[in-house]
């Protein structure tokens, strides 16, 4: 409880200290080369404590079929929530309200109200930009994974894990390292927000019966996850823990595994890469074949960064605001649900 407290701690000082600040945020451009700074450290300190990690070695090919599995069955249950809720509140396919579908001037410009808000918006994808390359942004993501992913299981494995290195020693010493990471990425995210300063006003103009969507579909994943528990070799509250991390690949692995789920840490790694990069390509077809609204909850925390300009060209202006409420939600709880699954 205390680390969590000190996560949002470090999110709030962020947000405080950058709304200070809002006069000079043109000063902050290159907040998204310190967010790719601080995904290649944490997924290189995961890299290696996996890599010197004897169970997670053993079993990396299985992992991978987990993670798999894991990811379509998640995502398919918070889909599915968002379906249920859509048709009970009465939106047809593209978002519209079946009862009233000719609303002319009382439509809400979801779109414009959240303009202000998007240039300062990042979480693992890096800071978004409205007229950004989501392939070019993609290439880039993947190469910052996979590379120091790759060097921190190398030297794990080729040079920590037959060393003389107390197994127990290096554990300890590769928690610290990513709770440290976790908070500067926390702080740098709240700061993020505190510049632009608009995300609660934001949602606010959208009304409460939008957040019907974010929380069903959080409620979805989790289900998920704890169904993965009673099939799958990792605990129920593990289940629920990967589950809740929504694509967040730095924060979510890094919390299981700093607790001492290495094995579920491992999953949790690849199931929130899979979901983000996997949950970006699929937007279109949930998009025609399920709905609009569905669409945005398939990417997890990415709809509010890089899902964000496919979400609106595949779907419609108005799905921003829906896709970045969605991926706002999502982050905001995934520091508090992870760390409490876990230690259940």
């Amino acid at each position: 409880m205390a680390t969590l407290l000190f996560y949002y701690a470090a999110m709030i000082a962020g947000y405080y200290l950058a709304s200070r600040l809002r006069d000079i945020k043109d000063k902050f451009d290159d907040l998204d080369k310190i967010f790719n700074g601080l995904i290649v450290f944490l997924v290189f300190i995961m890299g290696i404590r996996m890599g010197s990690d004897e169970k997670v070695i053993a079993n990396l090919g299985m992992i991978g079929v987990y993670s798999f599995i894991m990811t379509i069955v998640i995502v398919f249950f918070s889909v599915l929530f968002v379906y249920i809720a859509r048709k009970n509140m009465k939106y047809d396919k593209e978002a519209n309200l079946i009862s009233n579908k000719k609303l002319g001037n009382d439509k809400l410009e979801f779109a414009d109200s959240f303009k202000p808000a998007l240039d300062s918006v990042a979480i693992d994808g890096g800071k978004f930009e409205e007229n950004a390359n989501p392939s070019k942004n993609n290439l880039l993501i993947t190469i910052l994974v996979i590379v120091p992913l790759t060097l921190g299981l190398l030297i794990g494995y080729k040079l920590i894990l037959p060393s003389n290195i107390d197994g127990e020693f290096m554990s300890d010493l590769t928690g610290k390292l990513l709770i440290l990471g976790v908070t500067i990425l926390l702080f740098a995210i709240g700061f993020s927000l505190g510049l632009g300063g608009n995300v609660l006003s934001s949602i606010k103009k959208i009304g409460i019966k939008f957040m019907v969507f974010p929380l069903v579909a959080i409620l979805g994943s989790i289900v998920g996850g704890a169904l993965c528990g009673l099939v799958l070799p990792i605990t129920i509250p593990e289940g629920m823990a990967i589950g809740s991390g929504f694509g967040w690949y730095t924060m979510a692995p890094t919390v299981i595994t700093e607790a001492g789920h290495t094995y579920a840490g491992a999953i949790s790694f690849m199931h929130n890469v899979i979901r983000e990069m996997g949950g970006v390509v699929m937007i279109p077809f949930f998009a025609s074949k399920v709905g609009y609204i569905e669409s945005t909850a398939v990417p997890g925390v990415c709809a509010m960064d890089i899902g964000m300009p496919i979400i609106e060209r595949c779907t419609k202006e108005e799905m921003v605001a829906y896709s970045f409420g969605m991926g706002v939600s999502m982050s905001i709880v995934v520091p508090l649900l992870v760390p409490l699954f876990i230690n259940i």
